[in-house]
C-alpha cells in the first residue's frame, strides 16, 4: 500500500493498494514481472476481485483497529470493465468488508482499451451511481485522454508519473503538468501526482494547485504492518 498526501495541509489520507508476488526464489516482484501475464489469461478476473477483497480486508482493519477514515485506490485491468455484474461484485466486497462506497476508488489506466467501450463506459457510470469513485491513472501516457476525460465520469486525474518526476529538468514537462492540473480542477476533479521523489517537486505542486501527491519522498509502499503504524497516526480522511 502506498500512502497518498493532501498537499494542502501535508496530512496523510488515502492509500493505494498495489500488487506484489512473493516469489520463492527470486523474492518480492513488482508487477511488471507478472501483471502482463495475469491480464492475457483467464487469471485477470479472478486475481482483480482477489485483490479487492483483500485490500478492502486490510482497509477495514485500519478503520476499526487505528481509526483511519481514508480511501483505498486499486487498479483495474480492462477485462474488469466488460463484466456486466462487476460493479455487482464490488459492492458486494465492500459490504462484506463494511466499508462504504465511498472510500473506494477505482483506477483505469489511461491506456487501458476496453474491448467493448460501450460496455465499459455502462459499467463505469453504475459504478458511480453507487458512489463509487473513478480515477483515470497515467494521465498524459496515451492518446485519448482528453476525449476519455468526456465520455467517462471520473472523479479523480492520476499524474503519469513520467511527468511529475521528470517536471524538474524539463520545462516544457513543467507547462504541461501545470495546465494539466488545471485541467483537472477545472472539471471539479481531484489531481492525484504520482511519482514525487523530492522536496522541490512536492512544494511546486502544492503551488500550481495539485490536491494530492503519492511518492518515494513522502512514503515507499508499505506492507500491513507498517501501514497500521502510518494509518493510526493519521486518522483523518481526505
Amino acid at each position: 500500500f502506498q500512502p497518498q498526501f493532501r498537499l494542502l495541509d501535508r496530512a496523510g489520507g488515502g492509500i493505494e493498494a498495489l500488487a506484489r508476488l512473493q516469489h520463492p526464489h527470486r523474492g518480492l516482484l513488482g508487477p511488471e514481472s507478472f501483471i502482463s501475464a495475469v491480464e492475457r489469461s483467464d487469471l485477470a478476473l479472478p486475481f482483480t476481485y482477489a485483490g479487492i477483497r483483500r485490500a478492502l480486508v486490510a482497509l477495514a482493519s485500519l478503520t476499526r483497529d487505528c481509526g483511519f477514515a481514508g480511501r483505498l485506490a486499486v487498479n483495474v485491468p480492462p477485462s474488469a470493465l466488460t463484466p456486466a455484474d462487476f460493479p455487482d461484485r464490488v459492492l458486494a466486497l465492500l459490504a462484506e468488508a463494511d466499508i462504504s462506497p465511498a472510500r473506494f476508488t477505482v483506477e483505469i489506466t489511461e491506456t487501458s482499451i476496453a474491448s467493448n467501450p460501450t460496455l465499459s463506459l455502462d459499467i463505469q457510470t453504475r459504478l458511480r451511481m453507487h458512489g463509487i469513485r473513478l480515477a483515470i491513472d497515467d494521465f498524459g501516457s496515451g492518446h485519448s485522454s482528453l476525449m476519455r476525460l468526456h465520455e467517462a465520469p471520473f472523479d479523480e486525474m492520476k499524474l503519469d508519473m513520467a511527468l511529475v518526476t521528470n517536471a524538474h529538468r524539463d520545462a516544457g514537462l513543467r507547462k504541461i503538468v501545470k495546465n494539466t492540473v488545471a485541467l483537472g480542477r477545472s472539471l471539479a476533479m481531484t489531481v492525484v501526482a504520482e511519482g514525487v521523489e523530492t522536496q522541490p517537486i512536492l512544494a511546486w505542486l502544492a503551488a500550481i494547485g495539485c490536491d494530492i501527491a503519492q511518492g518515494y519522498h513522502l512514503a515507499r509502499p508499505l506492507p500491513h504492518d507498517p501501514l497500521r503504524s502510518w494509518a493510526g497516526a493519521r486518522p483523518a480522511s481526505r
